[in-house]
């Protein structure tokens, strides 16, 4: 996430996925090498599946384009979720 462009292409595709999946998104923070998403969500069950497949796509590419792929750890390092769950409270 060291360029403008992937930041960008990071911010596209949770802000296209997150939606399919019933999740709000209420702020966000992309940094060069991290991201921070707060969240309303009520079924948490798709967050792993959905991580798994938002880090995979873009660590995939990235790795490559890096010529990182022998690399033991990858673009993503620690990653924060930070969820708000409320179901008493309409957004």
């Amino acid at each position: 996430m060291n360029t403008d462009s992937r930041r960008q292409e990071l911010l596209n595709m949770i802000f296209e996925s997150f939606p399919k999946a019933d999740i709000t998104i209420l702020a966000w923070v992309i940094l060069p090498n991290r991201y921070h998403i707060l969240v309303h969500i009520l079924n948490f069950d798709v967050l792993s599946s959905l991580f798994r497949h938002l880090h995979g796509v873009t660590s995939r590419q990235w790795n490559r384009e890096e010529n990182l792929t022998q690399k033991k750890s990858g673009i993503f390092g620690a990653i924060a979720l930070f969820a708000l769950k409320n179901t008493t409270t309409e957004l």
